[in-house]
């Protein structure tokens, strides 16, 4: 019998929340990383898949929201460098929701943000285990003189999953909190973990790996789909490119409640094409 190799502290079977869709479009993109968030390419997609309606596509933004490298480590634990970053998240989701019924998954970025507020900064509001993506999802502001956020309602459509797994469908996101180098692995373990919890899907679009990329694995579409971010500076002064900064987003088409065709676009590739074939950048990023 075949071992799977787990996700981490893969050891309980969990919940797995559904969202229905029966027509229609889903738009997954992931690893925003504000404040480093490809703004000008999410523009584009405003204007290509967005509806100021109320019939709107479905947005996943699949994790790491914010990053928690630059505002704990190069903003010096500022509080003020926490609070800049986590209104500027929560004005990208109320423009967001605007256009699109958006849909809000945790990230290891997001997560960390939480603990590090939690650790340094604990008369502040925050509620642990809610991880940061709680806050930005939210109607809030915050309160100088009694240092704390305030809650004043819920944003309207706006939705936030806090657990491991989201389910539309026959299609499972996913945002692995473990990272490995080897083209396709990520979304493999992905897959197999999904597998030993006996959740039902098809397809599994996870983020995290900031590579755009597909592949098939016990019968089971994997896509990896890139992320909605620039190099951030820390990667640059570390030297640490393991993780290509690949521009991209998936598409998928429902019909009567599935998933029955998907498109992955590789914006970065898609660009450095157009500039060997035509001698230009690509002025449609999308």
């Amino acid at each position: 019998m075949r071992q799977f190799r787990s996700e981490e502290n893969a050891d309980m079977i969990e919940f797995v929340p559904e969202y229905k869709i029966n027509d229609g479009y889903v738009l997954h993109i992931s690893d925003l990383h504000v404040p480093y968030t490809a703004y000008d390419v999410i523009d584009t997609l405003i204007d290509q898949y967005g509806s100021s309606g109320e019939d709107k596509t479905t947005l996943v933004l699949g994790g790491d929201i914010l990053d928690n490298e630059h505002i704990s480590v190069y903003s010096h634990k500022n509080l003020d460098s926490y609070l800049e970053v986590i209104n500027d998240a929560n004005s990208l989701i109320r423009k967001l929701s605007q256009y699109f019924e958006v849909i809000v998954l945790d990230g290891n970025h997001d997560r960390w943000i939480g603990k590090s507020m939690n650790n340094q900064y604990s008369n502040i509001g925050l509620m642990l285990p809610q991880t940061m993506n709680y806050y930005i999802t939210k109607d809030i502001y915050f309160d100088y003189d009694e240092e704390m956020f305030v809650i004043i309602g819920e944003l309207p459509h706006v939705h936030y999953y806090s657990h491991r797994f989201f389910k539309i469908g026959n299609v499972l996101f996913m945002h692995p909190s473990n990272y490995r180098t080897v083209p396709g692995a990520t979304v493999r373990g992905a897959i197999e973990t999904a597998m030993e919890e006996d959740i039902d899907f098809d397809i599994m679009v996870i983020g995290h790996t900031h590579s755009a990329q597909q592949i098939t694995h016990f019968r089971k579409v994997g896509i990896e789909s890139g992320s909605m971010s620039y190099n951030r500076k820390y990667i640059t002064k570390t030297g640490r490119f393991s993780k290509a900064a690949y521009i991209g987003y998936t598409l998928l088409s429902f019909s009567d409640g599935y998933c029955v065709d998907y498109f992955l676009h590789n914006i970065t590739m898609h660009n450095k094409l157009m500039r060997r074939l035509v001698g230009y950048e690509a002025v449609d990023r999308t």
